[in-house]
C-alpha cells in the first residue's frame, strides 16, 4: 500500500493514464516485480552494471514517460541527446 500511494503523489498525472517508468538501480528487487503487474503503470528495470548502448536501445525502444536514476546517469542520459530520442514528462 505505501508503495502506491507514493508512486500516485509522484505520478504527473495520477492514476489517471498509463505510465512507462524506467528506472536505473544495482539490482532489481521483488517490489518492483510485484508492482509490475498494474495495468496503468509499467516498469523497467535497468542495470547500472550493464552496457548504456544496450540501455540507449532500450529505452528508445519503451518511450519511458518517467525516468529514475542518480544524478550521474541523468547526466550521461542527457549527453546522448543525439543517440536517445525519449521526452519523459518527469
Amino acid at each position: 500500500m505505501w508503495a502506491g500511494i507514493m508512486l500516485a503523489k509522484a505520478l504527473p498525472n495520477g492514476l489517471k493514464t498509463k505510465e512507462r517508468i524506467a528506472f536505473f538501480l544495482r539490482a532489481n528487487n521483488q517490489l518492483y516485480k510485484t508492482l509490475n503487474q498494474s495495468k496503468k503503470i509499467q516498469f523497467y528495470f535497468f542495470d547500472l552494471l550493464t552496457n548504456f548502448d544496450e540501455h540507449i536501445e532500450a529505452l528508445n525502444a519503451i518511450q519511458p514517460t518517467i525516468l529514475s536514476a542518480p544524478s550521474s546517469v541523468l547526466v550521461f542520459l542527457a549527453q546522448q541527446k543525439h543517440r536517445l530520442t525519449i521526452q519523459p514528462k518527469k
